[in-house]
């Protein structure tokens, strides 16, 4: 009997676990996305310090998330996202519009590669 609590008491703390880093996941690419969003309109509008700003957010976001971030995401991915939120903000304070788009939509499909390996589905339960 004591091995049946026992084994029920790590299965509930392997869900609520999985549960928690599930929730945290999915609250930061919808807030990277919807920063990423922002910034690639205030750069269609040609409103820059918006758009350095968006950029900014985005970097306090992922540096905020970093710690439970680096517990369960690729490192490399990590990285790149890092790197490319500065390359963007450094676009954007040299007015160069195609480079900053070109950067923020390759930064959403990290975030969106993100956010499907993270989705609980058949494929990533098998």
């Amino acid at each position: 009997m004591k091995d049946v609590i026992i084994a029920t008491v790590i299965l509930v703390l392997i869900i609520s676990v999985s549960a928690t880093f599930y929730s945290l996941s999915m609250n930061f690419c919808s807030d990277m996305s919807d920063g990423l969003q922002q910034a690639k309109e205030a750069l269609i509008e040609k409103d820059y310090e918006l758009a350095t700003q968006n950029t900014e957010e985005c970097m306090q976001v992922l540096e905020k998330s970093n710690i439970w971030l680096s517990a369960m995401a690729n490192h490399e991915e990590l990285n790149a996202m890092k790197t490319g939120l500065l390359r963007a903000q450094q676009y954007i304070i040299y007015l160069d519009d195609k480079e900053a788009m070109a950067e923020l939509g390759e930064l959403t499909g990290l975030i969106n590669h993100f956010k499907k390996s993270e989705q609980v589905t058949v494929e990533n339960i098998f």
